[in-house]
C-alpha cells in the first residue's frame, strides 16, 4: 500500500529527497535492493572529475582588500557590531547586511578579529594593532616581490607614485628621522 496511496507528485519528491541526501551528504545508500546490510559503514560517493572543495578559495594570510576595508573601520572606531561597521563602510558603496556579517565572521575564523556577544549581536575588535597588520603586509610585499630589497621598493613607489611635494618633503623628514635614530649623520 505504502506509496501507491499517496497523492501524485509526492513519490518523486521522496525519491528526489532521498537522492539529495544521499549525495550532497556523499554516502552510498544503505538501501540499494541489492541485499547491503544497513548496518555497513557507508562509503562516500565519488564522481568523475570530482575533486574534494574544487570552488574553495585560497586562505590569505593576510587581510584581503574588503577585509583591510573592515579593519580600517574598526582600527579608527574601535570595537563596532556588525551594523556599525556597515554604516561606516564607503558611503556611496551600498553592501546588504549578511554580506558584511559573513566577511566577518571569515574575518573571525582568520583569527583577525575577536567578538563578544553583546545582546542579539556581536561586538567585534582587530586582534593585531593596524602598525602590526600593515608591518607585516608591507614585509610579505617587500620580500616576494622585491626580493627584499628596500631600496628597490622605495624607488619603485617614487617611481609610481604621483606624489606631492609635501609628500616628498614628508618622506625625507622620514628617513632624516630615521637615520637620527641609528645614530647616523
Amino acid at each position: 500500500m505504502g506509496l501507491q496511496v499517496m497523492p501524485p507528485g509526492i513519490r518523486e519528491f521522496l525519491c528526489y529527497l532521498r537522492f539529495y541526501s544521499l549525495t550532497h551528504y556523499g554516502f552510498v545508500s544503505s538501501i540499494r535492493g541489492d541485499g547491503a546490510n544497513p548496518a555497513a559503514p557507508r562509503a562516500p560517493v565519488r564522481f568523475a572529475g570530482h575533486r574534494e572543495n574544487a570552488m574553495a578559495r585560497p586562505r590569505h594570510e593576510h587581510p584581503t582588500p574588503g577585509e583591510l576595508e573592515i579593519l580600517q573601520v574598526l582600527w579608527e572606531r574601535g570595537p563596532c557590531t556588525v551594523r556599525e561597521v556597515m554604516e561606516a563602510l564607503a558611503p556611496g558603496r551600498h553592501r546588504a547586511y549578511t554580506t558584511v556579517m559573513s566577511l566577518m565572521n571569515v574575518m573571525f575564523d582568520k583569527g583577525l578579529v575577536k567578538r563578544q556577544p553583546r545582546g542579539r549581536a556581536f561586538v567585534y575588535r582587530p586582534v593585531e594593532t593596524r602598525k602590526k597588520t600593515l608591518s607585516a603586509m608591507v614585509g610579505d610585499l617587500l620580500g616576494r616581490a622585491f626580493d627584499g630589497s628596500a631600496a628597490a621598493m622605495v624607488t619603485h613607489l617614487l617611481e609610481e607614485a604621483k606624489l606631492s611635494e609635501d609628500e616628498l618633503d614628508e618622506i625625507g623628514e622620514a628617513i632624516d628621522a630615521h637615520r637620527r635614530e641609528r645614530g647616523e649623520r
